[in-house]
């Protein structure tokens, strides 16, 4: 399964690429988004990317209530199995980004709901301590903010200090975001023209150009109203 996602991502990232190349959109201001288990598929993406040496690379990454590790977030929720012999010989999974992000130079901003009732604080707050190569690295905590609804609690903050970070980057940028569960509040998030890629097993593929990617959709931004952006959302 996890072999699968990171495919996934990184299929729709030479999308882009192939995308950038035509000239339809900016190559150098690509941001990846990824929230919870996304935000492991995003880390590795952005991994792969630099090992590849191989352009264009991530402006930044958002990251949003993701894990250190899989086996982490075992120990946190289930800790009558926290056993490194019992999850060495179970766990199928990893996605060891405590492992990753020290190597990352790509700027990395972490948004943290504080009442995260799944994946602990703290999880954030260790990976932004390991970032230490990262250009740029920040983590804001939303001190209501639960797994699911961070992005709600936090109210104008959410997007204030997004903007702060995408144009701190750049002005004009498109977003590759990886999210792993749950509705987001799509109106009014990142610009005028929304193309969706949908990822995994589930994926339709509906008159588009790779599998998953469907339908283009216009949206009003609450971020910097007057520059046209698109958002790419992959599905994990």
């Amino acid at each position: 399964m996890s072999f699968c996602l990171f495919q996934d991502a990184l299929s729709a990232w030479r999308w882009l690429k192939k995308e950038a190349e035509g000239g339809r959109i900016d190559g150098d201001q690509l941001f990846v988004f990824g929230r919870s288990l996304g935000g492991a598929v995003a880390i590795a993406l952005a991994a792969e990317l630099q090992q590849l040496a191989q352009g264009p690379y991530p402006r930044g990454l958002i990251l949003e209530n993701t894990f250190t590790s899989i086996s982490d977030v075992v120990n946190a929720l289930f800790p009558l199995l926290a056993f490194e012999s019992l999850k060495k010989h179970f766990l199928r999974i990893k996605w060891e980004s405590i492992q990753r992000v020290p190597d990352l130079e790509v700027p990395m901003l972490f948004l943290t709901g504080e009442k995260d009732e799944m994946i602990p604080p703290a999880h954030s707050r260790m990976l932004h301590a390991r970032a230490e190569k990262s250009r740029l690295r920040r983590n804001v905590v939303f001190p209501d903010g639960q797994h699911n609804d961070t992005w709600e609690k936090g109210g104008d903050e959410y997007w204030k200090v997004q903007a702060t970070f995408l144009q701190a980057s750049g002005h004009f940028f498109s977003v590759c975001w990886v999210q792993r569960h749950g509705e987001m509040d799509h109106e009014g998030f990142l610009g005028e023209v929304a193309p969706f890629i949908s990822t995994g097993a589930s994926t339709q593929c509906l008159d588009a150009p790779m599998p998953g990617v469907f339908g283009a959709r216009r949206r009003q931004g609450r971020i910097g109203s007057s520059e046209a952006r698109s958002l790419l959302q992959l599905w994990s």
